[in-house]
């Protein structure tokens, strides 16, 4: 085990920038599926897409299914139901609350759309937001809170915890990450400049007005993941911008620090805290492996959680502290879920959902996953579907255990 160290970034404070929203387009629509979502310009009452649209309703579909007709029990197959839930996506967010109930934001024809994941739900504009979603989470009343990116190349924050949608530009840059304190103050992890100079920075309005602060981080592909522990300290996990490294920082101690968690090369990490406040990451490494790491004692316990894995899609520590997460094999079932009871060091590994489409390649853009009343998983996932190099399109569903 490499003990860790201590960078210094410089940090930087910003006064709030105010700026315009305008729409930005990004042309990938799947072709005659389902969907739900409310296009009027307006904003008005929701129309479920369906009946008289000329399209069918939405009905269950088998996720390794997606190009054949349904199963003879469609809406149970292998232990798990799935339905497709919207395809006309631009791009997508998703948030479970505390109870396990899903919500979804995603961006179509420029406009901000959010809504549920259950079915009968449907998809209402955010406001009058424009922009591409960066991240989208859920406070302790149910608030929805959404970051996006707009035309002026600005992140815009919006939330709608007293029922009405309320939007603020922040900083130029876009982003990367959003989370909610238990206070209720947001957090957001922005991606700034431009070529070899794109930097990670972190704003907050946990003082009442938003506050930005250059980390100074250059990640591969300008992510992290970002949490929020129950004392409002923010933390981020990121692969460093160049071969080997995957590192973790935090707030915690009044000011950011950075630690070499793993000298390798890898999959972007997820980051999830425990109820004892310990970071834990999941990463891939060698195209092949996932490994998780734990803070402990001042430096960083790794252990494998599963082979033949592949990128690391979600991980969440629920009350107890038992660790769930995602992960994307190369092979169907592609979605494996794993979990390790608290006080283990034994990871179950278990795939579980199959990704198929008109016989092309799946690529998983965006997962979630939360928990049922009684610890069942819940997963909503977003994945694009491409042959030759050409895009067939892309869909949105949600999975969980049949009852």
């Amino acid at each position: 085990m490499k003990l860790p160290y201590i960078l210094a970034p410089a940090a930087v404070l910003t006064v709030l920038v105010l700026g315009a929203c305008e729409p930005i387009q990004i042309d990938v629509i799947f072709e005659n599926h389902n969907t739900y979502v409310n296009s009027t310009p307006d904003g008005g009452p929701p129309d479920k897409v369906g009946g008289d649209s000329g399209l069918p309703p939405i009905e269950p579909v088998d996720a390794g299914q997606s190009d054949g007709g349904p199963p003879p029990d469609a809406s149970c197959v292998d232990g798990w139901r799935s339905r497709e839930v919207t395809t006309e996506a631009q791009n997508v967010a998703f948030a479970f609350d505390s109870k396990g109930v899903g919500q979804l934001a995603m961006t179509k024809a420029g406009r901000v759309f959010v809504g549920g994941l259950r079915e009968g739900d449907v998809l209402t504009r955010a406001g009058e937001l424009q922009g591409y979603v960066g991240g989208f989470a859920l406070d302790a009343e149910g608030g929805r809170h959404v970051v996006v990116s707009n035309a002026s190349a600005h992140t815009v924050y919006a939330h709608d915890r007293e029922g009405i949608w309320r939007s603020t530009v922040l900083f130029p840059g876009y982003p990367v990450a959003l989370a909610i304190a238990p206070s209720g103050s947001a957090h957001v992890i922005l991606n700034q400049g431009t070529g070899s100079e794109q930097h990670l920075a972190h704003a907050t309005n946990q003082s009442g007005q938003w506050v930005l602060t250059d980390l100074g981080i250059k990640s591969r592909n300008s992510r992290a993941d970002l949490a929020v522990d129950a004392r409002g300290h923010a933390h981020i996990a990121w692969h460093a911008d160049s071969s080997y490294g995957i590192y973790y920082a935090t707030n915690a101690s009044g000011t950011w620090m950075q630690e070499l968690v793993a000298d390798q090369t890898g999959n972007e990490p997820v980051l999830a805290i425990d109820p004892l406040g310990r970071p834990h990451l999941i990463y891939s490494f060698g195209g092949s492996y996932a490994e998780h790491a734990v803070k402990e004692d001042g430096g960083w316990r790794l252990t494998g959680v599963g082979a033949s894995s592949g990128i690391a899609l979600d991980l969440m520590a629920d009350a107890r502290g038992n660790l769930h997460a995602l992960l994307d094999r190369y092979t169907n079932p592609k979605v494996v879920l794993a979990s390790l009871p608290a006080g283990s060091r034994s990871w179950s590994y278990t795939p579980i959902i199959s990704l198929d489409g008109k016989g092309g390649v799946t690529h998983p853009w965006e997962f979630a996953l939360g928990l049922g009343p009684s610890g069942e998983p819940r997963i909503a996932y977003w994945y694009a579907i491409s042959t030759d190099g050409a895009g067939l399109g892309n869909s949105v569903r949600y999975a969980e255990p049949c009852p």
